[in-house]
């Protein structure tokens, strides 16, 4: 699933980038990545890999590209595996769903790029509003491995900046940020199919469904319902939340569940996550997944 919302500070990309998830840094794996042409043009590609890197994109953020007082630095368009990818990769150990779930935001932040880097601007004649193609993403992308109630749970939030180049002035400018918002199913979608043709790939069995709204859902057969509910904790919180107003994930809006996920947020604890991840397969096996 995905879930798009405003970023208020700029300073978010150096949190995020700071925060202490030392397990995705295993195997010498850089924790974030810039994302987009835009990004290129600005001279920011490939991995981020130290702290000034950080800084810069969030400069960009603060500034748009060099045009200062902007009231929204940008977007967090998080990425979130299926329970049981995380399970399998997380717990399991097998590291070519990670790269298989990063294909697959890759693939779904290309579908942004192409169709919702939108700009709005005034005519010609200064009367009503023109819309136009940006001519790239300015993005950053950061892997997290852990829910706030510290289960396993593989997601990417991609930080879309607020701004883009105009390919008719070549000037940089703000994003019609309603693109974003109509684009969160079909991107959703390609990101869900994405990685179930990568799963497959790898030889997995592959679950897939349409749910109440039309969206496809996939998880892996090869993790039992009983282990993907175990290490669910969050999941179960926002279920609850939604029940107090008589919701449930399927007859909730996408607006909906996201305030539910806002208002049952914990507060971040820094945890080892060399010892976490023991804790988690010492759970999986008592509960009999090997």
């Amino acid at each position: 699933m995905i879930t798009v919302s405003k970023i208020a500070n700029a300073g978010a990309a150096l949190g995020y980038y700071s925060e202490k998830d030392d397990y995705y840094r295993e195997g010498g794996g850089a924790p974030a990545a810039f994302a987009g042409r835009g990004a290129a043009e600005l001279g920011l590609s490939g991995p981020m890999s130290n702290q000034r890197q950080a800084k810069v994109f969030a400069d960009v953020l603060a500034n748009g590209g060099g045009k200062a007082g902007r009231h929204t630095p940008g977007w967090d368009m998080t990425f979130s595996a299926p329970k049981s990818v995380s399970v399998a990769t997380l717990v399991g150990g097998d590291d070519r769903l990670i790269v298989a779930h990063e294909r697959a935001v890759a693939r779904a932040l290309e579908h942004v790029e192409k169709h919702a880097i939108v700009t709005r601007q005034r005519g010609a004649d200064g009367e009503g509003y023109e819309w136009r193609h940006g001519a790239g993403l300015v993005a950053a992308t950061f892997r997290h491995t852990t829910s706030r109630e510290q289960d396993p749970q593989l997601h990417t939030h991609a930080v879309i900046a607020n701004t883009t180049r105009d390919p008719a002035t070549g000037g940089w400018r703000a994003l019609d940020s309603r693109e974003l918002f109509r684009a969160q199913a079909e991107v959703g979608a390609i990101y869900t199919t994405e990685l179930a043709a990568e799963a497959r790939r790898l030889g997995y069995a592959v679950e897939m469904r349409i749910d109440a709204k039309g969206h496809p859902q996939m998880e892996l057969g090869d993790v039992p319902q009983a282990i993907r509910e175990k290490f669910s904790a969050r999941a179960q919180q926002v279920e609850a939340r939604l029940a107090d107003r008589g919701l449930t994930r399927a007859s909730a809006t996408a607006a909906q569940k996201q305030e539910a996920t806002l208002q049952t947020r914990a507060d971040k604890e820094l945890v080892d996550h060399a010892e976490l991840r023991k804790q988690w397969r010492e759970q999986a096996r008592a509960s009999g997944y090997e």
